[in-house]
């Protein structure tokens, strides 16, 4: 195992988006030569009307908060690099000017790279306007997934964030080829942004960059992901997720088969929804979350932008957090402070969030909150968020993904949203976020000096 070096201050020098990649926060190296970064976005703002380093202002701080993360310049790095022939794209949303731009110029120098998005159902035609202007535009195609609106009957998002490089020029299982090439590399992220304007910069997000062999089991389970959303040009027939759904297990199952694939025990990849079935023998994401905060003997640690399930509150955190494991979270205050149940017009967010916060407020050891709104107003632009969501368990297991805690998101009881998780055992990676949460504490605010804290309980 190599070791890691770890950065926690981002010099200015090399921290440029049009020169150097700025350092990630960490980087290593794990079996079969899987290769790993990680970077978080900790925007460094200080700001009238809000706390230093928390709330953050668009005019102010958006470009040398670029330069800090290096997250638009290392995927910029990725769209670049000549051995790269297609990339494929899943989020929720797609705004960030930055990485846009860095899609249409390499369709345009590099006419053979083909760009394939996978986007929520409500940002399909401004996406589908941009890259209509870009030269070479042929060669990009963009699926709408998702239905909604999304407070309707068996509505659902597209809520995967994924991007995935491939050194062929098309969408190809290491199965569907007669003979492996020992020299290509797949290269995808796991993020808690979306390619929003403020996710790879003012959002407070975590991103790990991964570089693996052809032949490793996760980055093959990523090019399934992909398999499964398919080539249809609309996806609100109320089939699709069936069909998604036995895609995927089929590309799983024929990944299972193969002799081609390496197995990996330390990286656990969850997709939702799944098929429940004893044929393909899934684990949920919820019980994946379950079974590694069970198994804590000293410490658990969550970064959150929503808890709204009870049942990951009542059934999984307040047991732990009354036993004699050290048990810390932090929200982000938006969902409470300007929420409809607290006053407040920012974010109109369900009472779930606050009902949940309440349930566990005087249970846990340590509670924070990033004060990402404040309390500025005037002209202090558009709130940003803590828009993390990772669990540490001691030195042993790191759950992260593009879901919020909800029902919707873990798929709890029904399916619900397309979402992926993780389940990492790699000691490298699980230490470094769990060094990344105490950092994000330093920034943040205890319950007991936030004003919530002692708002009254409300019966609903």
């Amino acid at each position: 195992m190599k070791k890691i070096i770890l950065l926690l201050v981002c010099s200015i020098s090399i921290c440029s988006f049009s020169a150097e990649i700025s350092k990630p926060f960490a980087q290593g190296v794990a079996s079969n030569d899987l290769k790993w970064e990680a970077r978080f976005n900790m925007p460094d703002c200080d700001n009238q009307g809000g706390k230093k380093n928390a709330w953050c202002v668009q005019s102010n701080d958006m470009k040398k908060a670029i330069e800090k993360s290096g997250v638009e310049a290392k995927l910029n790095s990725w769209i670049n690099d000549p051995k790269i022939k297609s990339l494929y794209l899943a989020y929720l949303s797609f705004s960030n000017a930055g990485v846009k731009k860095a899609l249409c110029e390499g369709a345009k120098s590099r006419p053979d790279l083909k760009l394939n998005i996978y986007i929520n159902y409500d940002s399909y035609d401004s996406l589908v306007e941009y890259f209509s202007k870009c030269q070479n535009h042929k060669n990009i195609k963009i699926y709408s997934r998702g239905k909604g609106p999304f407070s309707s009957a068996g509505a659902y998002l597209q809520h995967t964030k994924i991007f995935l490089a491939l050194e062929t020029s098309d969408l190809k299982s290491i199965f569907d080829e007669q003979e492996q090439s020992g020299e290509r590399r797949i290269k995808f992220t796991s993020s808690s942004a979306n390619m929003s304007a403020y996710g790879t910069n003012l959002h407070f997000e975590n991103w790990l960059f991964f570089d693996a062999k052809e032949n490793d089991y996760v980055a093959q389970q990523n090019i399934c992901v992909f398999k499964a959303y398919g080539n249809e040009e609309d996806s609100l027939a109320s089939k699709y997720k069936g069909v998604f759904k036995q895609r995927y297990a089929d590309c799983v199952q024929a990944l299972n088969n193969s002799k081609k694939v390496i197995p990996r025990e330390d990286i656990k990849f969850y997709l939702v929804p799944l098929i429940k079935s004893a044929q393909y023998n899934f684990e949920r994401p919820y019980d994946a979350m379950k079974r590694a905060v069970f198994s804590a003997k000293e410490n658990v640690y969550v970064a959150i932008h929503r808890l709204m399930t009870g049942k990951i509150t009542k059934d999984i955190f307040i047991p732990v957090a009354q036993s004699s494991v050290n048990f810390e979270i932090i929200y982000d205050d938006d969902t409470l402070r300007f929420g409809k149940e607290d006053g407040g017009d920012y974010f109109d967010v369900d009472r779930n969030d606050v009902m949940n916060y309440r349930m566990l407020r005087r249970k846990a050891d340590q509670i924070y909150f990033m004060e990402t709104n404040a309390q500025a107003s005037g002209d202090s632009g558009k709130p940003h968020l803590f828009h993390n969501k990772f669990i540490v368990v001691d030195d042993k297991y790191l759950f992260q993904g593009a879901g919020n805690f909800t029902s919707s998101s873990l798929n709890i009881v029904d399916d619900g949203n397309i979402e992926n998780f993780y389940l990492i055992e790699i000691p490298e990676i699980v230490k470094v976020y769990s060094q990344a949460f105490q950092l994000l504490k330093q920034r943040a605010t205890r319950q007991e000096d936030h004003e919530v804290y002692n708002h009254e309980d409300k019966v609903y």
